[in-house]
């Protein structure tokens, strides 16, 4: 999973997006990620009411979900080896 971040507008939340597509996960792991998913696609688009630029908000989309990937691997693997 990684996000680069586009110049388009959203280009980090498609980018996201298509990562997350290809994971294959379990019916609740796949809908928490799912909701984040929406938590970020909401952050944006208030980010972008508040006419911050596109650029700046998805440098900030790609930093959030990179902290929850870490996290969500590192749990992952926890669960792997309980």
């Amino acid at each position: 999973m990684t996000a680069n971040i586009e110049a388009a507008s959203c280009g980090a939340l498609a980018q996201i997006k298509e990562d997350l597509a290809r994971l294959e996960l379990q019916p609740d792991l796949s809908d928490s990620v799912s909701q984040h998913y929406e938590h970020l696609e909401a952050l944006s688009a208030t980010l972008k009411t508040l006419g911050i630029v596109d650029r700046t908000i998805d440098q900030h989309v790609v930093d959030i979900f990179n902290t929850y990937k870490i996290e969500l691997l590192r749990n992952i693997e926890r669960l792997r080896n309980a």
